[in-house]
């Protein structure tokens, strides 16, 4: 019986979210939990205050001892923590009742259930002391009677043999303990077979093997047994007389019980084979429902009005963490799509269930594990993604907005107007808005608009900034009198208050208008090069996707859209007739009208030639006519089709058309059929020569559209679902095939190869469309690099409304018509600009010198050494394999150091390729033990250590080979007291003049030349970066914090907002950060504060994949670029510097027209800025 959680209860243990509690006893609890999976397991937590130093030592022994255990009718162990507060250990779940309460309820066993438990408990036994491993703990309430069998669980107080020699004190339940425990003896397997035999007397009468209540006369009743048998079957008893023994030398094995169970032959196979067997027919109750199967079994009996309501409720109370779960008002889950008796249904079902609780705050769920144990509801925040934290966001908003009178300052603006935009309401899955979120939204959106119409008002905001800037009101007052005057010479004060002006301009509008955005970095970059507002816009904006978006005049994409093939030019309707928009011009190249029946409100009411010199037009009628773009004039030729599919070719000469009973490809110029097939095909395309591939059902077919001929194609074998999209690529070498929408194939004609590609479990299916290189795929929201050797996606778009991307003219951007009738133009820059080098594909090590110039890649035996900024390969050595991360390298880049686990440490010199010598060091190097050179690279550091240990740091001499110095680390428990251990990640690094080293926890500051101690440790963990004037950067889980190495002291910490892992300081002070999932943040230490959004050209979603992050970072000497590497052979040099940035916007987007400036900048005299 699972109890609630307590108040005081953990909400989680590790990764894994508690549901319940299944039991609690003087060495712990016992909980039940979820891990990400979803599976259900038992979760035992062990009281920290009785757990010391030695015992955790202890603990993991046992743990892998029973980790050795095979998992015959026991519950297997999946994972320990003994170093978590409070330490625990996870083994399987085993859905049934304990023993002792079977018995307890429904009193004793028949013979034949008798002997199949016995069976099932010996199989346990025979298992556990193979690996070693005593119980010691052996009672009913550790006998689980699962489904299959019963299972022996709770090895708490297990001890392997090894320990058991000298193990003698009274640990157990004394009822079920052997006498030769109270008698101060060794514990042996002997006593697992004593609490088996008291077991099987206590299931066949359903009375202990010894009665009394307190210790003493449990003690004597053990010491003095004399069984009484006569209830137990013939078969069984002289089996459990022999395990009652009172001497243990005199009692059978484990192996020698199961032996005699299925002596008689009628299992086969193994002893534990055979005893599983026999064990798994004894009659069982039914499992009890896991969380999942309640919520499941609530949701099913819902009406359908009341099931969409559910997942809108759920949601709102669900948090990324469980301790971020939330509870919400029920006024807040009213929204304009649900009817109110039909939320309530939903409320009531899922309280009914205790999935959901209600207090005077509001509804909340009764466990965060909800999430975790319900695939749907795992499914349905996996499909929300971002967008949930977004519109969790949004809505504390709008009830601040809401409690404080609905105040127009408390409106959404800048960029948390466009996340709250683009982030919650297009990318929304299954959450809606409430009333009172879609009415803050609506104000929010309205004063967006308002603000940038009105030009006074930034006005207003510029003297604000300058009123800070300046420092007194009296000096602000007569600045503002200055600013008036457009006449007077700009002062730098007031340029750089504008230019900061202009910078927080530019990041609000950033999404809105990309253009007008890009133009106001610049010029705020003109006014104000040194402010950090000017180059975090300038960072934001010029790495961001977002290129333009704009609506055009009369746009309606009800009656349909359709692109040219290079992405250039988009043909749409309107209530005139039909309009031709160059897409990166911003302008209508054609319109004209269109006679006859309306245009049919349909997706495929227009179709665009691929040259788009022509467009077809269906009408509601079935009419469809051909329109020559360049006149306007329709072509003579016109078709009637009963069915609204109608696409044409890349010369407009061919035309689709899919039927109820049939598929044409027809000639457009002369009205021939040129392929007819007498059946519907559920796919088909025409390639831009005309020629027809289509699907029926699974099987694929191509037609020559000149000869009407079947084309042969390689037989593929995808099973039995069906085709539900393809394309071909520009080249012809590729096909894509979209398989039930839940799968992508791609076929490589001229290799005859095919290959999967992962799809986001969150993936909306929209339009496959292909790069003019033929290189990179978009679908709906993803983006794959067909050349890419994982087939995962290399850029996911999330949430902006777009479901129908192509790529334009050079490959470099996608378009795309989003929820607000706009047009998009987004960039690939992030995965196109790095180059990828050919040698990387197959490496997972890779590595940066520290000036960003010199890059080396493990490929099979041999180092390859490159320059990182040109990419050019500079020599290839033949190292061998690399120890994985036992490299390092000199800061300038022109010496290696390579550690071997045989204790050999080789130094190269990559200038001229050549070993300098090899060092036999007497250390054994293991994984994760680091290496640095000092920043002279006349040193050599290794830190090597052993997991229980003290680390070891010794100090090599580069020029002659020698050992310089050494330190020994001290005992963390000195220091820092129990519970605190050598980090998983430590580095070795050099203070700037390279006399000291901070390095792993028990070493503290070290004197290089004498290796002494400067100073003792502290509870610095994941040093992973130190910067030219002696700051250390640590990881913190989401935070970065700052250490004087001189002296070990904390300072101040930055969040980032994720898991900090890869980290290089510049010259000039600044932090690059990377996270686990590969985004790249920059923050001004001596600023305290992030510039410009996240660098992406790494990340991909780690919900689906993490092989895409970066690897290794550093600076260029001049700290213009950030370079980077990543596990897919992505090397990426990102911009950083203001100067160039403000060129590269300049080039791309261009200054501020004589209109714009007036409108942004009032106050000031009209400047060009580039």
């Amino acid at each position: 019986m699972v109890a609630p959680l307590l108040p005081a209860d953990p909400r989680h243990l590790g990764p894994y979210w508690l549901a319940g509690r299944l039991g609690a006893g003087g060495q712990g609890v016992v909980y039940v939990g979820y891990d990400a999976d979803g599976v259900r397991v038992a979760v035992k937590a062990l009281h920290a205050a009785t757990v010391s130093g030695a015992d955790r030592v202890h603990l993991r022994k046992e743990a892998a001892a029973l980790g050795k255990v095979a998992s015959f009718c026991t519950a297997r162990v999946i994972e320990s923590d003994f170093d978590h507060t409070p330490p625990y250990l996870v083994s399987e779940f085993v859905a049934g009742p304990d023993l002792q309460g079977r018995v307890e309820r429904e009193g004793s066993f028949t013979p034949d259930a008798l002997r199949r438990l016995g069976i099932g408990i010996a199989t346990a036994l025979t298992a556990v002391h193979a690996a070693g491993v005593i119980h010691r703990d052996l009672k009913p309430a550790n006998v689980l009677l699962g489904p299959d069998g019963p299972r022996v669980i709770d090895f708490g107080i297990a001890r392997t043999e090894e320990m058991s020699q000298s193990a003698t004190g009274l640990k157990g339940t004394p009822r079920w303990m052997a006498p030769e425990l109270f008698r101060g003896e060794r514990a042996t397997e002997a006593v697992d077979v004593w609490a088996w035999g008291a077991i099987m007397l206590y299931a066949a009468t359903a009375r202990p093997l010894v009665a009394g209540d307190s210790l003493p006369s449990i003690i004597h009743g053990v010491l003095n047994a004399e069984p009484e048998l006569h209830p137990l079957p013939p078969s069984l008893r002289p089996l459990v007389e022999s395990a009652l023994n009172q001497d243990p030398e005199k009692r059978p094995s484990a192996r020698a019980l199961l032996d005699g169970l299925i002596a008689d032959g009628t299992s086969e196979g193994g002893a534990l084979e055979a005893g599983q067997k026999a064990a798994s027919s004894l009659p069982a109750p039914p499992p009890a429902p896991s969380l999942g199967d309640l919520a499941e079994h609530a949701y099913t009996g819902l009406d359908s009005e009341a099931r969409s309501a559910v997942p809108r409720v759920l949601l709102r109370m669900v948090g990324t963490t469980p301790s971020t779960f939330r509870t919400v008002p029920r006024a807040a889950l009213q929204d304009a799509e649900t009817a109110p008796p039909a939320l309530d249904r939903a409320i009531g079902a899922l309280a009914a269930a205790g999935l959901v609780v209600e207090d005077g705050r509001g509804l909340g769920l009764a466990t965060p594990a909800l999430v975790r144990a319900w695939p749907r509801l795992r499914s349905w925040a996996a499909e929300e993604g971002d967008a949930l934290v977004a519109h969790q966001g949004l809505a504390d908003a709008a009830r601040r907005w809401d409690e404080h009178g609905r105040r127009s300052g408390d409106l959404l603006q800048g960029t948390s107007l466009d996340e709250a935009v683009t982030g919650t309401v297009a990318g929304r899955r299954h959450l809606t808005l409430s009333l009172l979120e879609r009415a803050y939204l609506d104000g929010s959106v309205a004063g967006a608009r308002r603000r940038a119409r009105i030009r006074g008002l930034l006005s207003a905001t510029l003297g604000i900034l300058l009123l800070v800037a300046s420092g007194t009101a009296a000096f602000a007052v007569a600045q503002s009198r200055d600013l008036a005057q457009r006449n007077i010479t700009v002062s730098l004060q007031r340029d750089e208050a504008v230019g900061s002006g202009l910078a927080a301009a530019a990041v609000s509008l950033r999404r809105i208008d990309p253009v007008t955005a890009q133009r106001l970095a610049v010029a705020a970059a003109s006014l104000a090069p040194d402010a950090p507002e000017s180059r975090s816009a300038l960072i934001t904006l010029y790495h961001q996707r977002e290129r333009d978006s704009f609506a055009p005049s009369g746009f309606d994409t009800l009656r349909g859209t359709s692109y040219s093939s290079d992405g250039r030019l988009l043909a749409y309707a309107d209530a005139a007739g039909v309009k031709v928009l160059d897409i990166d011009a911003r302008k209508v190249v054609a319109a004209f009208p269109v006679a006859g029946t309306p245009i049919r409100y349909d997706s495929s009411s227009l179709s665009l030639s691929g040259d788009g010199k022509v467009v077809s037009v269906l009408h509601e009628d079935g009419l469809v006519e051909f329109y020559d773009v360049a006149t306007g004039k329709p072509r003579p030729r016109t078709f009637t089709v009963p069915e609204p599919f109608v696409e044409i070719n890349g010369d407009g000469t061919r035309m689709l058309s899919m039927q109820r009973d049939r598929t044409l490809v027809r000639n457009t110029l002369t009205g021939e059929t040129v392929v007819e097939r007498p059946y519907p095909l559920n796919v088909a395309y025409l390639t831009r020569g005309g020629n027809l591939v289509g699907a029926r059902k699974a099987a694929l077919e191509a037609w020559n559209a000149g000869t009407g001929e079947r084309i042969k194609l390689p037989r593929l074998d995808l099973g039995g679902a069906p085709i539900s999209d393809l394309a071909v690529s520009p080249d012809g070498k590729l096909l894509v095939l979209e398989q039930d929408h839940a799968a992508l194939w791609v076929v490589n004609w001229e290799k005859e190869e095919i290959r999967n590609l992962t799809i986001p479990k969150s993936e909306v299916s929209g339009l496959l469309s292909f790069s003019p290189d033929s290189r990179y795929l978009s679908r709906g929201d993803t983006v794959w690099d067909l050349t890419g050797m994982s087939g995962t996606p290399v850029l996911r778009f999330g949430s902006d409304g777009c479901r129908t991307r192509v790529f334009g003219p050079d490959g470099r951007t996608l378009r795309c018509v989003d929820a607000r009738m706009r047009v998009n133009v987004l960039s690939l820059h992030a995965v196109q600009d790095p180059g990828r080098l050919s040698d990387l594909r197959t490496s997972t090590e890779a590595g940066l010198s520290a000036d960003g110039r010199t890059l080396i890649v493990q490929s099979f035996d041999t180092l390859d050494v490159y320059d990182a900024l040109s990419r050019e390969k500079r020599r290839s050595l033949p190292i061998g394999a690399l120890e994985s991360s036992h490299y390092a390298l000199s800061n300038d880049g022109s010496l290696l150091a390579d550690a071997r686990g045989d204790g050999r440490l080789d130094l190269w010199d990559l200038r001229s390729g050549t070993k300098l010598r090899s060092l036999a060091t007497g250390r054994k190097f293991v994984q994760e033990q680091p290496l640095a050179f000092s920043p002279d690279a006349r040193t050599l550091a290794t830190l090597t250590f052993d997991g229980e240990n003290p680390t070891v740091l010794d100090f090599w001499d580069v020029a002659s080979g020698t050992l310089r110095a050494t330190s020994k680390g001290v005992s963390t428990q000195g220091y820092l007291g129990a519970g605190h251990s050598i980090s998983g990640d430590p580095k070795v690094l050099f203070s700037p003049d390279g006399s000291t080293v901070v390095s792993a926890l028990d070493q503290g500051v070290v004197e290089v030349a004498t290796g002494e101690r400067r100073l003792p440790p502290t509870t610095l963990e994941s040093a992973r970066a130190i910067s030219a004037d002696g700051v250390v950067a640590a990881a913190e889980e989401d935070t970065v914090r700052f250490w004087d190495g001189r002296t070990l002291t904390p300072g101040d910490g930055a969040n980032i907002g994720s898991d900090p892992a890869t980290m290089a300081f510049s010259r000039d002070g600044l932090l690059a950060v990377s996270d686990g999932a590969g985004r790249i943040r920059l923050y001004d230490v001596a600023g305290k504060r992030l510039l410009g959004s996240p660098l992406t050209g790494h990340y991909v979603d780690p919900r689906y994949t993490t092989i895409s992050h970066a690897r290794s970072l550093a600076f260029t000497p001049d700290s213009s670029h950030i370079v980077s590497t990543d596990a897919e052979g992505r090397v990426r040099a990102d911009l950083i510097a203001v100067e160039p940035l403000r060129a590269a916007l300049c080039a791309r987007a261009g200054e501020l027209t004589r209109a714009e400036w007036a409108t942004y900048v009032p106050t000031a005299p009209y400047r060009s800025t580039c």
